[in-house]
């Protein structure tokens, strides 16, 4: 196992005395299984004897494969655990890879078991195999790698394949290179460029110790990444199925969860999707009843072909980006995006940006949220380009604005520091249409 040349840091505890917890009883059967798990583990080089004052229970599961999974219940030591705190406050999006450069895209293969557990760190996660009848004295083991289930593992495992790749971005800086957990996306103006890049990027991870998963190394479009498709122009999501039975407020906050995390890609407003935002409404205990409405079947049947049928767009860095603001039902959506008349389609979408859902508003109230509107379109711009839009439209006639702007403090925090253009008319679009007729109550 490598990984010298990044030393994994050291994880801060609260407690300085041994947390302790016996093993569980396993039957014959899964202890068999739980010794074979382990020893392939010791095989791989993950595990080695411990004589530890700490010990936590495992057990094994059958996963739906067939196959069997070691697991260790790590509560009582990620309670004691301190936090590392977030790496990555989301995942990269693809629609910044410029239009038609190539794409190289690298899964690493079992990305914990391949990271080092700091050696001071080590004894923490000492488990114990049981014996029946405690026939012989039990087989003690401690990981040496990062475990399943504790805490601070997923940044580790951020920091210790950001810290592999760094080289990379040093010697190819002009190339788009997107990490998140195990998943390594690698753009570049041309093939000439990939194909050099290439071996430089799989010699970076195995001379840290990270294994690349053959099989699932893709250089051809469509290229699946973080759940989308990414074709040469366009990215789509993969399919998704939606959970059809609704039970709970539970059931009914993972489909609401889904949809919004689908949301900047299919356009989907505020409006649309006003039934499903209801069942979250009422008792919060979890397990408390809820059920579709039928107009909440109708939006679900309304959004999975949606997912097939509607797309984003790569960037074209020779375009400006604009944010357009339409206001269907007097719900203000952003569409990120960039507008060139000789496109077959005049308007790529880059992404879709959406309010909060909240009851509906009367015009009086719309400029605050056409202002709130527009510091989250500047914020995500912000966040996907490190730069504001060149453009923002807006669905409001120039007399109206003035009169707002000048009485409006939101409207004019929203715009503060903005150096690029304001327009007022909306260009022709089925995408923009919604907000052609609003009229503002002023």
């Amino acid at each position: 196992m490598k990984g010298t040349e990044c030393p994994t840091p050291p994880l801060r505890w609260l407690v300085d005395r041994p947390i302790w917890e016996n093993h569980w009883p396993l039957p014959h059967d899964k202890l068999v299984t739980l010794r074979e798990l382990v020893q392939e583990q010791l095989d791989q080089g993950h595990l080695e004897p411990s004589t530890s004052p700490w010990n936590t229970p495992v057990f094994c599961i059958k996963k739906k494969s067939g196959k069997w999974r070691l697991l260790q219940d790590l509560r009582k030591i990620n309670a004691v655990m301190e936090g590392m705190g977030t790496l990555q406050a989301g995942m990269p999006s693809p629609t910044m890879l410029p239009v038609d450069w190539p794409v190289l895209i690298v899964d690493l293969k079992d990305c914990f078991f391949t990271i080092p557990l700091h050696p001071d760190d080590r004894p923490k996660f000492a488990f114990t195999v049981p014996t029946i009848n405690n026939a012989e004295p039990a087989q003690r083991y401690q990981w040496r790698v990062l475990p399943q289930g504790m805490w601070n593992s997923p940044m580790l495992c951020q920091w210790y394949v950001a810290c592999a790749l760094s080289g990379v971005h040093k010697q190819f800086p002009d190339a788009h290179v997107y990490h998140y957990m195990d998943d390594i996306l690698v753009a570049t103006p041309t093939q000439d460029e990939l194909l050099r890049i290439q071996p430089q990027l799989l010699n970076a991870l195995h001379s840290h110790g990270l294994q690349v998963a053959p099989e699932k190394v893709q250089q051809q479009p469509p290229w699946k990444y973080l759940r989308v498709k990414i074709l040469e122009q366009k990215i789509r999501h993969q399919e998704v199925q939606f959970v059809q039975s609704v039970k709970t407020l539970n059931d009914a906050q993972k489909l609401v969860g889904v949809i919004t995390w689908l949301r900047p890609y299919l356009g989907l407003t505020t409006a649309q999707l006003s039934p499903l935002f209801e069942l979250l409404k009422g008792v919060t205990d979890l397990k408390s009843p809820r059920e579709l409405t039928p107009e909440a079947q109708k939006v679900l049947e309304e959004v999975q072909p949606a997912v097939s049928a509607r797309q984003v767009y790569r960037i074209e860095p020779s375009i400006d980006v604009t944010v357009f603001i339409t206001t269907p039902d007097l719900h203000p959506t952003g569409i990120i995006g960039q507008w060139n008349d000789d496109w077959t389609d005049p308007l790529h979408v880059l992404e879709w940006v959406f309010l909060p859902h909240q009851p509906h508003k009367t015009a009086t109230a719309l400029f605050e949220l056409i202002a709130r509107l527009i510091i989250k379109c500047r914020q995500r711009c912000l966040q996907l380009m490190g730069v504001d839009p060149s453009k923002i439209i807006l669905p409001v006639q120039r007399e109206e604005f003035d009169w707002s702007y000048v009485n409006n403090v939101s409207l004019q925090s929203a715009l503060e520091g903005f150096s690029g253009q304001i327009t007022y008319h909306l260009p022709s679009h089925k995408l923009l249409q919604v907000a052609k007729n609003i009229q503002f109550s002023l």
